[in-house]
């Protein structure tokens, strides 16, 4: 059984790609993501098979049942937004118990827990060739490296969308539905997700593939089929849909609004709002070659001077302005730290200079392409 981990460039379609892959028989997941963090390692190393399972029933309840899970509007599935899932907790901790052993490691306690949550779902496994497991973020993959295993073999699926354009709308976005959620801190960390995601993973992961969000609306059956073709899978038209548990799923609550799946009409809005022209020209230089490689439009106008780089961004005016604006002593001492933290990590002109970069699927290029400056 393959392993497939899924990480996110930012606001890039992650939620959505997993969701195309419900209900494919030969793809093992949980409808959501899996947090490799202090409560998910404690259950994974207790010793008593039964105390695993209703542990991880109490930590996960949103996957035993959905109207729970309102942040990704799970309790709104299906044509008319009023339909959920439930899997039944008492069968899942008995499958668990019949097929887990106490001296396993903690990589195949998780794999035994996916397994005994799709017998409780009724769901076949006898198929199954894939075991997905969705870290949406980079820390968590990491978390997941040094405490649970290092030499688990996983292939990266990195979901992308055009950089100005995500780190805009993760500004927009999240400053409309929960401004305390972006601080100078929360920022430094999306601003290097958006420009070092590929850079990073390729250091540590040969194996990685990305998964264009663009693509995935505009070209959703040449992705797909290809995904298949890639790792041995049967192609189903239900891959072209957005679904949990088989019922119409319409994005999560930071949309802002209801999406409906897959739309081959997609364009890209880019918030122009939150760049100056400098910010544009700079972060441009620096991530030049990935937007040459995946096709994304070039909007930078002039060579601005490096020097400019230590300036703030105009994101970075507009998210610090709100730590003031509500008089948070904490947000708004974090500022230099991160703005300088910002300043030294990714100061580099060209960051994908003389890079391979990973193949896109659903794509004509050759995955061993390397474009030069």
């Amino acid at each position: 059984m393959k392993i497939l981990g899924l990480i996110s460039c930012g606001r890039s379609g992650s939620d959505l790609f997993h969701s195309l892959l419900d209900g494919h028989d030969e793809i093992l997941q949980f409808p959501g993501y899996l947090w490799f963090d202090s409560k998910l390692l404690k259950i994974l190393s207790l010793s008593n098979s039964k105390e695993i399972a209703s542990q991880f029933c109490v930590e996960y309840k949103h996957f035993f049942d959905s109207r729970i899970n309102k942040m990704e509007r799970h309790h709104q599935l299906g044509p008319n937004k009023n339909l959920y899932f439930t899997v039944d907790k008492k069968k899942f901790i008995k499958n668990f118990e019949k097929i887990n052993s106490i001296k396993e490691s903690k990589f195949k306690i998780l794999v035994d827990l996916h397994k005994a949550y799709y017998y409780a779902s009724k769901k076949n496994i006898k198929k199954i060739k894939i075991l997905l497991i969705h870290f949406h973020l980079f820390f968590n993959l990491m978390n997941f490296y040094k405490k649970i295993s290092n030499k688990v073999k996983i292939t990266v699926i990195v979901t992308l969308r055009d950089v100005l354009v995500s780190l805009g709308s993760t500004c927009y976005k999240w400053s409309k539905f929960k401004p305390e959620a972006l601080d100078a801190h929360t920022l430094y960390l999306n601003i290097v997700t958006h420009i070092k995601e590929i850079f990073r993973l390729k250091k540590l992961y040969k194996n990685i593939y990305v998964i264009q969000m663009e693509k995935l609306h505009t070209e959703n059956k040449k992705v797909m089929k290809d995904f298949c073709n890639i790792f041995s899978l049967k192609f189903k038209k239900k891959l072209t849909q957005s679904t949990y548990f088989e019922k119409k799923w319409w994005g999560d609550k930071t949309s802002l609004k209801y999406l409906n799946g897959i739309n081959p009409k997609f364009k890209n809005k880019f918030y122009s709002q939150y760049f100056y022209q400098k910010d544009i020209d700079l972060i441009e230089r620096k991530i030049f070659n990935l937007l040459k490689f995946y096709n994304y439009p070039i909007r930078s106008s002039s060579n601005t001077n490096k020097l400019l780089d230590i300036m703030p961004y105009r994101f970075e005016y507009l998210i610090w302005l709100n730590s003031f604006k509500k008089l948070n002593l904490k947000n708004i001492l974090k500022i230099p730290l991160f703005w300088l933290l910002r300043f030294l990590n990714l100061y580099n002109n060209n960051i994908y200079e003389n890079f391979n970069f990973p193949y896109s699927i659903g794509s004509k290029k050759m995955k061993t392409y390397r474009l030069k400056k």
